[in-house]
């Protein structure tokens, strides 16, 4: 049996973390899988909701296990910082990278990964950490490559020396391509991972009161500009739900700290969502950035009507459903502007465009059609 390397900077949470794990699924009946993080990954990781833990680690973990000296000052490191962290965790410490040349070691040990797979299936950024080397490797080995990309592709990615080594690129959507279109690339978009969930529920017919934020709470999210905009244009019978959690979350609560109208649940879980969308008529993505995102989707499926900066893919994804509400977070009136045409609308033109929105991931996204089209990636390659 032909063995896969998915490989990438595989967290514990997030988009990437869930991607990954829906890939080397989809792969793990045909091929071996192995599926390797190149930063922390504990136990707790979400690409543990798609494959079993023997087949997932961190490479920190591996360079922690085999070697003594790395070992003893990680375990050091993490007495002197008094975390909660693993001990591997602490591998890239100041002592292992200036006297133990931890590096190198990693290095060492991801190369012992390449070689031990037939096809190296990729999920990161362009820019992230150990990319380049893992290409230039199995360029050397002359093992295939599959590029999923994360994140919004720019200018400056063009300038990197390994572009024209990865045999095929894939990415969320076409305008994502579009400064890659001179190598090969295919559009596989995300997909739903808790699909049967969200389009058990019910079509609605009703208007809009109850607004939903769903993703993370940092600054390519736009989740301060949304709660200004919000506040200034929502009227007082509107509520706003904000699930999930990150480095600007103090912040977010201070801002909505006197608006009753305003609640955050903190981070949800993917057996939540539907909890989540039971309570949304629309769903705002105010990102600044993306490749998707997910939300979208989820969106989709549950049928639910979107309000969205252009970002990533979402007007691929929503072309020719009515769905067309937009808005420019350097416009603050466009966001007002906007719910003004949904409040506009009655409850059976809202049900066309939710029930749109939800034939349209049926027909473009399901998880069955999304995982037959990594498949057949491997399948063609390998």
């Amino acid at each position: 049996m032909k063995r896969v390397l998915v490989i990438g900077p595989f967290g514990d949470f997030g988009g990437r973390e869930l991607e990954s794990g829906f890939i080397a699924r989809s792969l793990s009946e045909t091929y071996k899988l192995t599926l390797c993080s190149t930063v922390m990954m504990s136990s707790r990781s979400q690409v543990y909701q798609f494959i079993d833990q023997s087949v997932g680690f961190s490479i920190l973990e591996k360079v922690f296990q085999n070697n003594l000296a790395v070992r003893m000052v990680a375990g050091l490191s993490k007495l002197l910082n008094s975390n909660s962290l693993p001990a591997y965790a602490f591998v890239k410490n100041r002592v292992s990278k200036r006297f133990l040349n931890v590096e190198k070691k990693i290095i060492q040990q991801l190369n012992h990964e390449i070689s031990e797979a037939d096809l190296i299936f990729i999920v990161a950024q362009l820019s992230s950490q150990y990319v380049s080397h893992i290409i230039s490797e199995a360029e050397l080995l002359k093992k295939p490559v599959i590029f999923r990309t994360t994140g919004t592709i720019r200018p400056p990615h063009l300038k990197f020396p390994f572009l024209g080594k990865v045999d095929l690129y894939l990415h969320h959507s076409e305008r994502n391509s579009s400064l890659l279109q001179d190598y090969p690339y295919q559009v596989i978009d995300q997909t739903c991972y808790s699909e049967k969930a969200l389009l058990s529920l019910p079509i609605e017919l009703n208007g809009i009161s109850n607004f939903s934020f769903l993703g993370r709470l940092s600054v390519e999210k736009g989740i301060l500009e949304v709660l200004h905009l919000f506040q200034r244009w929502a009227l007082k019978s509107h509520r706003l739900n904000i699930f999930g959690e990150g480095p600007l979350e103090a912040e977010a609560r201070q801002i909505a700290q006197n608006d009753t109208r305003i609640k955050f649940h903190g981070f949800v879980e993917q057996q939540s969502l539907k909890e989540v969308f039971k309570k949304t008529d629309c769903l705002l993505i105010p990102s600044k950035e993306e490749a998707g995102p997910l939300s979208g989707l989820e969106a989709m499926a549950a049928g639910k009507v979107i309000l969205s900066t252009d970002v990533g893919a979402m007007k691929e994804r929503l072309r020719g459903t009515g769905n067309d509400f937009w808005f420019d977070l350097q416009d603050s009136t466009s966001f007002g502007e906007q719910l003004k045409r949904m409040s506009s609308l009655d409850p059976r033109e809202l049900e066309e465009i939710r029930t749109n929105n939800r034939k349209r991931y049926l027909e473009a996204y399901q998880l069955e059609k999304i995982a037959g089209q990594y498949k057949d990636c491997v399948d063609y390659l390998i």
